[in-house]
């Protein structure tokens, strides 16, 4: 009976002490990852673009060798900087990583128990890449160049036709009046031209009484464009009765000397610019 007892004795030492041991391990130091937890997030090697983007930290417990490892707070640092705390508590530890510039970078993970003992280190390098290059500058083609000048002058001729009378007359002629509204539209658009407009008359009669009849002429072109909005400022007016004829023939056919005499009885139109 007495070695029945000491049997059971020495059985009863044997668990109290096992026990003794595995309460031992749990509240030993762990230094290893793998009786602790892993880091997730940065993978080793790991490269994110931290000029668009966070750089993520995942942690992860892992079974312990004879206890359940249940840390009171994780700390993670980058680089040996100020760490930022994670309640042990959490299922998934995480956190983010910001505004790490451009190069290689060690992330750290601490766990403590509530004494602020360390239970368990571990690290993980990752690299964060540099921006791009900014693009190129766009390239803006050069402007056109200027259109050169309209030479007003020139383009007068178009539209200032001259105006023709009948024989010893100074009034228009109904079938002038398209060009009279003509001259006087162009010179309403184009105020920076000025006219003289040229009285003119054929060979019949004298010096004097031709130069009056010119004048009557130019005269009444004048105001027949100002009675249509030309600005009198515009025009001038001038004499030159016979002395300037435009058709300089002398046929001998009475049809022929009438077309020729009929050149020459006009108001016509010299543009200049003001």
């Amino acid at each position: 009976m007495a070695s029945k007892r000491f049997r059971a004795s020495t059985f009863g030492l044997l668990v109290v002490g096992a026990l003794a041991l595995a309460l031992s391990a749990c509240t030993s130091t762990m230094k290893d990852c793998s009786t602790g937890f892993a880091i997730v997030s940065p993978k080793e090697g790991a490269t994110f673009k931290c000029y668009e983007e966070n750089v993520p930290v995942q942690l992860t417990a892992l079974s312990a060798t004879f206890c359940t490892f249940a840390p009171k707070v994780y700390e993670v640092s980058v680089d040996g900087g100020a760490p930022i705390s994670i309640p042990g508590t959490e299922g998934n530890p995480a956190t983010v990583l910001k505004n790490l510039t451009p190069g290689d970078h060690t992330v750290t993970a601490v766990a403590k128990d509530a004494k602020g003992k360390v239970l368990a280190k571990c690290a993980a390098k990752f690299k964060c890449l540099p921006p791009p290059p900014p693009p190129p500058p766009a390239v803006v083609a050069p402007p056109p160049p200027p259109a050169p000048p309209v030479d007003l002058v020139a383009e007068a001729g178009k539209y200032l036709k001259d105006v023709f009378f009948d024989f010893d007359k100074s009034e228009i002629r109904a079938d002038q009046k398209e060009n009279v509204d003509a001259a006087a539209k162009w010179l309403r658009d184009h105020t920076t031209v000025g006219i003289t407009v040229e009285g003119h008359c054929d060979e019949r009669g004298t010096r004097e009484y031709n130069l009056a009849l010119g004048e009557r002429r130019s005269n009444a072109v004048r105001d027949a464009l100002v009675a249509l909005g030309v600005d009198p400022a515009q025009i001038k007016t001038i004499s030159y009765g016979k002395e300037r004829p435009f058709c300089t023939e002398q046929p001998k056919e009475k049809d022929a000397k009438e077309a020729c005499w009929q050149q020459n009885r006009r108001g016509h139109f010299v543009p200049a610019m003001r």
